[in-house]
């Protein structure tokens, strides 16, 4: 019967549907699928007509970024740009989940991306440093057409302060939006650095709106200072009163009084020397194996080497492609005692290399501090710029004979 037909083809309709994966798209204007010339720069190759990202650090154990971009590609250097996607990331770290990509076709045809096309791969950055990417091919892109791609990255235990939105990108961009929803529901505290206009915004269901409207792609310049030093972007800050733990267990309040910067920063050394506290506490664990592998060592350059060396050939998880999330998960959870036990055919994380580094130093009787540092690629440290963010981890340093040396 024509009811039993309806409802047998209603059945079918609705297990599809539940086959496949759940994908939200937005609709599409007809004139941006019609469009033949940009609107932002009149020459570009390509254009983005949404970038989005939608941060929830409202969590405790878990930090989450929805990625929503689309793209009208307008020349063959458009497609060329774009005919492959790499979505990077620092494995034990972020998860990259729920992507999705599609190509819209002029006349509204789609091609959407099948999940097996996605693949893993290994990518270097341009500081040498090396990634895991999720990578995908593009289908059937081609001039005229418009590209979409979403992707969901979480973190868990971590926080995006600290965190910079970029208001710019490579391509043209007609809407840019970050919302960013705090832990705190308070507004978010943020400098801006090489840009005027509004901040955040209070927005829907504790989210925090920030956005631009036709902004010019960002574009690189012969002997240009790092991209940080002109790019325009807000940083997150912390908070200007914030607890920590010390070594005995107790919690310490430290107080960053942004307004004193030399103030700001001895506060942030006396945090940030907990490190080294940590190191010397540790140092009797490995006193027995230091002792051994500097034996007869002619001077302390050459004892430092020992040390150096025996770290250096460890074999390092964070880098290997072969180690899986679960087995660094249990490498994390090693001591230094077990590392150096474990010999020269141990597998530990790089912090904990860094950080058995200097605890063999200490061992060895060497005064042994940490660095930190901006990178001089990415930024120009400057005093005022009242942000421990800006800083990161340079190395171990070391007095050899009256003179620090930065080892990582």
């Amino acid at each position: 019967s024509i009811v039993a037909s309806a409802v047998m083809l209603l059945f079918i309709f609705s297990a599809s549907v539940y086959a496949q994966k759940a994908v939200e798209w937005r609709p599409i204007a007809p004139a941006d699928l019609q469009a033949v010339k940009p609107v932002v720069e009149p020459d570009a190759d390509a254009e983005a007509l949404i970038w989005e990202t939608r941060i929830d650090d409202s969590s405790d154990d878990k930090l989450t970024r929805k990625n929503y971009v689309r793209i009208k590609i307008f020349t063959e250097r458009g497609r060329e740009k774009f005919a492959k996607m790499d979505i990077p990331y620092v494995k034990g770290l972020t998860k990259i989940k729920d992507i999705a990509a599609r190509v819209v076709k002029p006349d509204g045809m789609t091609v959407e991306l099948a999940e097996k096309d996605i693949f893993e791969r290994e990518v270097v950055r341009a500081s040498g440093i090396k990634l895991r990417a999720k990578s995908f091919a593009v289908p059937n892109i081609e001039p005229g057409v418009i590209v979409e791609y979403q992707y969901r990255e979480s973190n868990e235990g971590d926080s995006f302060i600290g965190g910079r939105f970029y208001l710019q990108k490579d391509v043209p961009v007609r809407e840019l939006v970050y919302y960013y929803k705090p832990y705190s529901g308070k507004e978010p505290v943020t400098q801006m650095y090489n840009a005027t206009g509004q901040g955040f915004v209070k927005d829907e269901h504790g989210f925090f709106r920030l956005s631009r409207t036709n902004v010019p792609a960002f574009k690189e310049e012969r002997y240009m200072p790092p991209d940080d030093m002109v790019k325009p972007y807000l940083t997150l800050l912390d908070a200007n009163v914030s607890g920590f733990a010390t070594n005995g267990g107790d919690i310490a309040i430290m107080k960053q009084d942004r307004s004193n910067p030399t103030k700001y920063w001895g506060a942030i050394a006396g945090m940030r020397s907990l490190s080294v506290r940590r190191w010397q506490a540790d140092a009797g664990d490995v006193k027995k194996v230091t002792e051994s592998l500097v034996a007869g060592a002619a001077n302390p350059e050459e004892k430092l080497r020992r040390i150096y060396d025996f770290c250096q050939n460890l074999k390092n998880a964070s880098y290997d492609l072969s180690v899986t999330d679960d087995q660094l998960k249990s490498i994390l959870k090693q001591t230094l005692k077990d590392i150096v036990k474990a010999g020269p055919t141990a597998s530990a994380s790089a912090g904990q290399i860094n950080s058995l580094f200097g605890t063999m130093a200490i061992a060895a009787g060497f005064d042994t501090r940490v660095a930190y540092s901006s990178r001089r690629d990415e930024v120009f440290f400057e005093l005022r710029m009242t942000d421990r963010n800006l800083i990161s981890f340079a190395g171990v340093a070391v007095d050899v004979g009256g003179d620090f040396r930065v080892f990582n």
